[in-house]
């Protein structure tokens, strides 16, 4: 996955762009604990996103020999859509009754477990602030 570095994913112009280049990465930091935000212009902006955001942990941790546990209680996602389109993105992200997020290169639907609250050593982060 790559993305052009002069039209960020997130920008409305490049919402209807099918152009990219490739961008190495050049540093990954491997840490146990990690907190990640991303925002975005819209619903649909913001599901491309999480994609990229998601399909270059994945690949970047493979490429080094390491695994993301996506299990519930070792990695969650908080997402709230805004703006026109957000119940229909929000009732796609429905997968057995539960929101959940696709992981994009997972051959066994593995998912990404959607919380509303998040604990963590003593501190709360809830989607509603």
């Amino acid at each position: 996955m790559s993305h052009d570095p002069q039209n960020a994913f997130f920008s409305k112009a490049s919402a209807n762009s099918d152009t990219h280049e490739s961008v190495p990465i050049v540093e990954a930091t491997y840490v146990d604990d990690e907190a990640l935000f991303l925002s975005a212009s819209s619903p649909k902006a913001l599901d491309n996103a999480i994609n990229i955001l998601l399909t270059e942990l994945i690949l970047t941790f493979a490429a080094h020999g390491f695994q993301i546990n996506w299990k519930p209680g070792k990695s969650e996602a908080m997402l709230r859509y805004r703006g026109r389109g957000a119940q229909k993105a929000a009732e796609a992200r429905l997968h057995e009754g539960r929101t959940q997020i696709k992981l994009p290169t997972s051959a066994d639907r593995e998912f990404l477990n959607v919380v509303d609250v998040y604990k963590h050593v003593g501190s709360i982060a809830s989607s509603d602030g």
